[in-house]
């Protein structure tokens, strides 16, 4: 080996302290590096366990969400219906109640035109029989012919216009 220029004894030496170091450093430091990777790699499967976890709960809760809005809906869906069926009803109602009451305002307007009619005949009468009865004095007090008769009933309805 010396012809290729590597002294034995110092690489012995150096393959001695190295060994040396290597059995000092395994030594020394194993068992807090595995310690350190173990407690490492303890950690990564407690996160990799809450990771799959969160995503079961989150699943499960996406779920429930799902099952909540279909209810909602369907809830929705019923209110709506017997909202509807009692807009209908009230619509119903208000149109019997508008109903009765047209036909009770249409009987009192009857009854009203009725009545008024009636007072309207009765004054024409009234005043009918106001004109005769003086028509038939001013004829008795005066004894005339039917002319003079026509001329007086003419004299007065005029007086009555």
């Amino acid at each position: 080996m010396e012809a290729l220029g590597i002294d034995l004894r110092l690489f012995l030496i150096q393959l001695f302290n190295f060994g040396l170091l290597f059995i000092l450093l395994n030594w020394l430091l194993s068992k807090p590096i595995s310690k350190m990777l173990s407690e490492r790699s303890g950690k990564i499967k407690d996160s990799l366990d809450a990771a799959a976890k969160a995503d079961e709960r989150s699943k499960e809760q996406e779920a429930a969400l799902a099952k909540a809005k279909e209810e909602s809906a369907a809830e929705l869906e019923r209110e709506m219906r017997d909202l509807k069926k009692q807009t209908e009803m009230a619509k119903t109602e208000m149109q019997k109640q508008a109903a009765a009451e047209i036909g009770k305002l249409r009987e009192k307007a009857e009854a009203d035109i009725t009545a008024e009619k009636a007072r309207l005949v009765s004054e024409v009468q009234a005043e009918l029989q106001s004109v005769v009865l003086s028509a038939t004095k001013a004829l008795i007090a005066e004894e005339v012919s039917a002319d003079k008769a026509h001329s007086i009933i003419a004299k007065q309805i005029a007086e009555l216009k």
